[in-house]
């Protein structure tokens, strides 16, 4: 079944989106990567892995991306208490106060964008597993 779409306008918000997003600080070291397997605890230190593709970014990315794994199963309001934990975090690491409507904004924009991958990864996975069904 095919669900009709305007492709101009979808591209048109995808754009949008992308503008409003290179609006966000982009001077932190970003994970890329950063879900719950890339966190190794030993002996109570915290160590982190597959990092190699980490590069200079928004700190929103990496939130987003830990709150909203795909199989991460995470409480809403378990997200949102822990999303301004970390507001409180990069204040203090940063000694200064952060705009938080617009972090928080860009925020949402982040798990935007990280869903939309979920979604593109699994429907990768429905497709080819299709392929054996029929």
């Amino acid at each position: 079944m095919q669900i009709p779409y305007d492709k101009e306008k979808m591209l048109d918000d995808f754009e949008k989106l992308s503008d409003y997003l290179s609006n966000a600080d982009h001077k932190y070291f970003m994970f890329r990567d950063f879900q719950s397997r890339n966190i190794l605890i030993e002996k109570e230190q915290v160590h982190f892995i597959d990092y190699q593709g980490g590069m200079k970014g928004a700190l929103q990315y990496d939130v987003a991306s830990m709150l909203w794994q795909a199989k991460a199963n995470l409480p809403d309001e378990w997200k949102k208490q822990t999303a301004y934990h970390y507001m409180n975090c990069v204040e203090e690491i940063l000694n200064k106060e952060i705009d938080r409507a617009p972090f928080h904004n860009q925020y949402n924009g982040y798990v935007l964008i990280r869903l939309m991958q979920v979604l593109g990864a699994y429907a990768s996975e429905v497709c080819l597993s299709a392929k054996h069904i029929f």
